[in-house]
């Protein structure tokens, strides 16, 4: 936010909800809350006398890229562009499962955990799509993932196991059920904005190879061929120069964004007709 505004780009920025000034409960909201509120800010901005109102646009990271998408889709033309920073362009299990894969490659879990992971997710998923109770949904995941915890070796199980009940709570959420309903095609398909996506070659999180081409291809999907992508060699998924992408690495780094990335931004940005 610094940088752009530096660079004669306005920002602005808002506490969360139920921070500060700010009210509502953060913990019981969902994507789609914060797409309303992404939404309420465009409105505020656009009532400003100082802003270029027909030059307004929407920059999300992760989740906040598919905030970005559905705002965008919301707003109509009352916004001239995205970006999107480690954006994501498919289904949330199919996302979160690779990303799983790889996290865990870096931080040198075996095959069999890896695989273990991969089917105890997949079961979460399929819980948590078709039971809505909470309490029901837990225990359908416990007693399905029982035989597959059984057929593992002993360090195998316990590194599983251990992963099981936080699991639950996340995918049982609001917020997570939500997340499990979208459609990135969809939603993608339907905005006619100009869309910058930047991700980071080392991103072991939203990883570029499964999401970089997916968002490309439903944007043209959807008749929208505004659209530019560009991955940065050895950046991770907070933009930073990384060795290997995991998350562990991120608070060793002192660099918070590469000045190759703001750049990027910034002139994209500035390129606009509106900006002209």
């Amino acid at each position: 936010a610094d940088y752009l505004w530096r660079q004669g780009i306005a920002v602005l920025r808002t506490d969360d909800r139920g921070v500060a000034g700010s009210t509502g409960n953060f913990g019981a909201a969902t994507t789609g809350d914060f797409a309303r509120d992404a939404v309420s800010a465009v409105k505020y901005l656009r009532a400003r006398p100082d802003v270029m109102v027909a030059c307004i646009g929407l920059v999300g990271h992760s989740e906040g890229s598919v905030v970005a998408t559905l705002a965008a889709n919301e707003l109509q033309e009352d916004v001239a562009f995205v970006v999107m920073l480690a954006g994501i362009g498919v289904p949330i299990d199919e996302l979160l499962i690779e990303q799983a894969r790889l996290l865990m490659g870096v931080q040198g879990a075996s095959a069999a955990q890896v695989e273990a992971n991969s089917r105890v997710q997949r079961i979460m998923f399929q819980v948590a799509r078709s039971e809505s109770d909470s309490a029901a949904a837990a225990r359908e995941i416990r007693a399905r993932c029982e035989p597959l915890l059984a057929d593992l070796g002993e360090s195998d199980r316990s590194v599983i196991a251990a992963a099981i009940s936080p699991s639950i709570e996340s995918v049982t959420s609001p917020w997570f059920r939500y997340l499990l309903s979208y459609d990135p095609g969809a939603a993608l398909g339907s905005v006619r904005v100009p869309v910058l996506v930047l991700a980071g070659e080392r991103d072991l999180q939203v990883p570029p190879n499964q999401n970089v081409r997916a968002i490309e291809l439903a944007l043209q999907a959807g008749g929208n061929h505004a659209v530019e992508t560009t991955v940065f060699p050895g950046l991770n998924h907070q933009f930073q120069t990384a060795t290997t992408g995991s998350i562990s690495e991120y608070g060793m780094i002192k660099e918070t964004m590469a000045p190759i990335v703001l750049d990027k931004i910034a002139d994209w940005i500035g390129s606009k007709e509106c900006a002209e």
